[in-house]
């Protein structure tokens, strides 16, 4: 489930799985015309739920409508992006 929402100018995007990894690609069609830098948080290769379900990737990227982002989701993992203009 990938779901986004926008509160003033900021916009956040937020993904979880089940027990099924899971790679997705979300389109950044919905931020409009200016660019935003996004701070992910996301699982990182090591990320397992059982023996190590802390594990976080924390970047920070500039970005616009025409990019996308690509995720992979652990098993009962996710991630979270907050675009700040």
């Amino acid at each position: 489930m990938i779901i986004a929402r926008r509160k003033g100018e900021q916009w956040f995007l937020g993904g979880i799985t089940n027990e099924q990894e899971r790679r997705v690609k979300v389109p950044l069609d919905f931020l409009g015309p200016r660019s935003f830098v996004a701070t992910s948080y996301a699982d990182t290769p090591e990320t397992d739920m059982d023996e190590n379900p802390t594990a976080i990737a924390i970047e920070k990227r500039e970005v616009n409508s025409r990019q996308s982002l690509e995720f992979t989701m652990k098993p009962g993992g996710g991630f979270a992006v907050q675009f700040t203009p």
